[in-house]
C-alpha cells in the first residue's frame, strides 16, 4: 500500500510499477487537486475483489476483501490530509464503522493524526478533538494499533489498526521510501 502517490486520472501507470505484471493495482486517485491518493499492489497470487476506491470525506480509500485459502481479509487502505475538516474525519470514521462487520479487518494508512501516545493508547494533548475522536473510533470498535515506531519525524502518522491480533503477523517500520517524507512500514499477515 502507498499512500500520498500524487496520481491523477491523467498519469500512466508504467510496467515497473507493477513489478513486471506480477501485482494488479487498486487506485484512489486525488481528483480535485494535486497531491493524496492512496494505491494498494496485490500479487496476482493472491484472489481479491476490490469494494471500493475513490474519494470520500476528503480522503482516498482502497477497500479490497482478500480471499486467502479459507479466510478473508477486509483491507482498507486510507489517506487522510493533514488539512481535512474534522467533521469529513467524524463522516470517514462513521462510514469506516459501518463498512463491514468481518472478523478479519485491516485498517491501514497515513492518518495524519497526532497526539496520540501509541504505546499507552491515550491522549497527550486532552484539548485535541482529532486525537480524541480516532481513539473513540478505535474503542467503539475494539482495534489495536500496531505501529509502535515514528513513522515522520517523530510522529506515528501511519498506522495499522486490526479487530484481530492474530492476521497481524508482523509490523515493521524501515527507512523511507525512496523520496518521501515517511518511512515504510511493514506489514505480513
Amino acid at each position: 500500500m502507498i499512500n500520498e502517490t500524487w496520481l491523477n486520472n491523467n498519469n500512466t501507470i508504467c510496467p515497473e510499477l507493477t513489478i513486471m505484471g506480477k501485482y494488479e493495482i487498486v487506485l484512489a486517485n486525488r481528483t480535485a487537486s494535486r497531491g493524496g491518493g492512496a494505491l494498494i499492489l496485490i500479487t496476482k497470487e493472491i484472489s481479491f475483489q476490490e469494494i471500493f476506491s475513490g474519494t470520500k470525506f476528503q480522503c482516498e480509500l482502497n477497500h479490497i476483501k482478500l480471499l486467502i485459502g479459507i479466510k478473508t481479509i477486509h483491507l482498507i487502505n486510507i489517506y487522510r490530509p493533514p488539512n481535512c475538516l474534522l467533521k469529513n474525519t467524524k463522516n470517514l470514521l462513521n462510514h469506516l464503522s459501518k463498512l463491514t462487520e468481518s472478523d478479519n479487518l485491516i485498517y491501514c494508512g497515513d492518518f495524519n493524526i497526532r497526539n496520540i501516545d501509541w504505546q499507552e493508547n491515550k491522549l497527550i494533548d486532552l484539548n485535541d478533538p482529532l486525537a480524541n475522536l480516532m481513539l473513540e473510533f478505535i474503542d467503539k470498535k475494539q482495534l489495536k494499533q500496531f505501529v509502535r515506531e515514528p513513522t515522520r519525524e517523530n510522529s506515528i502518522l501511519d498506522i495499522i489498526l486490526s479487530n484481530n491480533i492474530k492476521i497481524v503477523q508482523e509490523v515493521e517500520v524501515l527507512e523511507n521510501f525512496s523520496t518521501s517524507d515517511h518511512k515504510i512500514v511493514k506489514l505480513i499477515y
